[in-house]
């Protein structure tokens, strides 16, 4: 349905303007975590980008990561963050969740996963393009274009980890939206929910 391979945009908002790098990977090799992440942080600070990894399943669309890029910026920007790190922020908004350990638990990198979403914020479109292509190099990656396919075992994954109900889907069920656009909206709420509660 999808073949998204990697998606660069710019967003503007009261933070300026940002480019913003999706790209689902796959990983070939087992990994260590903490491994991962050191590598990760390593390629950020020689690009002087932000990078966040999450799993890929946490994803339904790229509309899903755009809004909590947006609303992580404009918190840093307001002085509304409740984390040191925006990397940390927008993984709150990403997963709906207020404590930071309830959004690694749910939504972050797990030492057997083979396939993950990596995020990129940066300045310009080659800051973001060259920290992809790196951390693929680095990580003997390869791009997954199928990560944002729809399917049972996503949509079973997202409803557990997002908490949506049946009767949350119901109360929003109209002919014109499929089940994924409805998902999604629920998905995208949460993260909206989060500015509510600061």
């Amino acid at each position: 349905m999808h073949s998204h391979t990697l998606t660069i945009r710019s967003i503007e908002g009261n933070f300026g303007r940002k480019f913003i790098g999706i790209a689902g990977l796959i990983i070939k090799e087992k990994f260590e975590v903490e491994d991962l992440i050191r590598r990760i942080k390593s390629i950020a600070n020689k690009h002087n980008v932000i990078i966040q990894a999450v799993d890929s399943r946490a994803i339904i669309s790229l509309r899903q990561v755009f809004s909590a890029v947006f609303k992580a910026l404009r918190a840093f920007h307001d002085g509304r963050n409740t984390c040191e790190k925006l990397e940390i922020e927008f993984l709150l908004y990403l997963s709906g969740k207020r404590q930071i350990r309830d959004a690694i638990e749910a939504i972050g990198i797990k030492g057997n996963m083979e396939r993950i979403a990596l995020i990129v914020i940066g300045e310009s479109y080659d800051d973001v393009n060259s920290t992809i292509i790196d951390v693929l190099n680095n990580i003997n990656g390869i791009i997954d274009s199928s990560f944002l396919e729809f399917n049972e075992d996503k949509l079973k994954f997202l409803r557990k980890v997002f908490e949506i109900s049946d009767n949350e889907i119901n109360a929003i069920k109209r002919s014109d939206l499929s089940l994924l656009e409805i998902i999604e909206r629920l998905i995208i709420e949460r993260g909206a929910l989060i500015d509510v509660q600061k």
